[in-house]
This record gives structure tokens, C-alpha cells and sequence, in this order.
């Protein structure tokens, strides 16, 4: 199996993804920490969408649904949505279908949906989303792990959750079966330097000072445990499922 690792959603080539490629998205500030955190928390679903105005043409073709709105832009919650952070949202999903939308998460989703099979990842469910892919696939797979970033940046906090899912992939397989480009590589090895400084290392990045700014420095702490929630949410058509 190999592993790929693109640094930043605005990399992603559509020509280079095949069918026999496994897609593993991850915002881990906070898209898909969320994502993950709301699912399950018994959310039904989420429709992940670019920005806030395809969230409300989407309202309304789901008016049966009553689904919830959520998202921000550039960090700023959007006026008349829930504000995206896992643990504000946690108590509110319970067999609610949700829009989100955020700047870099849901579109770095939507610009890998013709990818075959597309997973979601943080570090809350890094493991369990190795384990699945490990039993599960092949090893003529490839798998391609995407980074968000920030706002078109590299960000340290998804490099570092990436790290974590490929080390985790690593040695659930067979490791003389395992070739990593160098930069999924490094990104492991960053992981294995710091692999028990996680809330440390989120919070010393951009958006995580931004998010301590905030008075968020609760949701950093929770996004930043690993191996917390034991579910695989996958991208099928327009929604993520469990």
C-alpha cells in the first residue's frame, strides 16, 4: 500500500485521484474534528458545502429535514448559523441532519468527491479510521491523505494530525507492504517527535492561537485527544455517514 500526503486542499489534482485510491480528509482545526465529534453524538448526517450561500440554496431543497446550519468564514461564525466547534454542538445534533460550512474542511471534502472512497479523519478517530482501512482494502490501494490548511497555508495542526493517521496505518499493516512518499514520511516522523504533546502542538499553531483567543482553549484540549471516538464517517454522494 502506498501512502500519499497533499500539504494543502488548494493541491489537490482531480486528474491524478483513480479508483484505486482512498481519500482520508483532515481539518483537525476544526472541520473535521467536528464532523467526526457531532456524528457521534448521534447527528443522522452532514452535507458538506463550500460556503454559506450554497448552505442555504441546500436548506431549502432539505426544508423536510429541518436540518441545522453550520459554519463559519475566515474563523468568524456566519450570522444565523450554529457556531462549528465540537463541543458547543455536541448536546444539539441528536438525529439532525446538518449543513456545514467552512473555509478550508468542507471545501477540501468537496474538491476530492470524485474520489471513490473518501474518509474522514482527526485526531479523535485517526485509529479507527486506520484500522478500517487496513481490514478492509488491499494493499494494491493507495492512500491519499489531504491536508486542509488555512486560508491556502500549510497547517502544522493538520500536518501533525496526519502524521498520526499514517503512523497509526503504519503499524496496524505489514510495514515491508507500506511505501510513504517523503512527505507523508515526514509528517510521521513530526508526529512521533511529539506524539504526546497534541493539545501543545494544536495550540502553538495559527488557528489554534486564534482559537484561544477566542476563549476556546476547552475545545482545543478535546479536538486534540487521540483515539477518543471509535467511528468511520465517509463521504457517500453529498453526505457523510457512519
Amino acid at each position: 500500500m502506498n501512502i500519499h500526503l497533499i500539504m494543502k486542499k488548494e493541491d489537490i489534482d482531480p486528474s491524478k485521484i483513480t479508483d484505486q485510491q482512498i481519500v482520508v480528509v483532515l481539518d483537525v482545526l476544526l472541520a473535521t474534528s467536528t464532523i467526526v465529534t457531532c456524528l457521534f453524538h448521534g447527528a443522522k448526517e452532514v452535507f458538506p458545502v463550500k460556503d454559506n450561500r450554497e448552505a442555504l440554496l441546500l436548506e431549502k431543497s432539505l426544508a423536510h429535514l429541518k436540518p441545522l446550519l453550520v459554519g463559519e468564514v475566515d474563523g468568524q461564525t456566519i450570522q444565523g448559523f450554529l457556531d462549528p466547534t465540537p463541543l458547543s454542538l455536541s448536546k444539539k445534533v441528536k438525529d439532525k441532519s446538518l449543513i456545514l460550512a467552512t473555509t478550508n474542511g468542507t471545501v477540501a471534502i468537496r474538491k476530492v468527491t470524485f474520489a471513490k472512497y473518501i474518509f474522514i479523519a482527526s485526531l479523535l478517530n485517526g485509529n479507527a479510521v486506520a484500522e478500517y482501512i487496513h481490514k478492509k482494502f488491499e494493499n494494491d490501494y493507495t492512500v491519499v491523505v489531504v491536508c486542509s490548511g488555512s486560508g491556502s497555508r500549510f497547517s502544522m495542526e493538520d500536518f501533525y494530525g496526519a502524521g498520526y493517521f499514517i503512523h497509526r496505518l503504519v503499524n496496524a499493516s505489514d510495514k515491508n507492504e507500506m511505501e510513504l512518499t517523503d512527505s507523508a514520511l515526514n509528517a510521521k516522523l513530526f508526529y512521533e517527535k511529539f506524539e504526546n504533546e497534541s493539545e501543545q502542538i494544536l495550540s502553538a499553531t495559527r488557528v489554534g492561537k486564534m482559537l484561544l483567543d477566542y476563549g476556546l482553549a476547552n475545545e482545543i484540549s478535546f479536538v486534540s485527544q487521540q483515539g477518543k471516538i471509535p467511528i468511520v464517517p465517509q463521504l457517500v454522494g453529498d453526505r457523510i455517514i457512519v
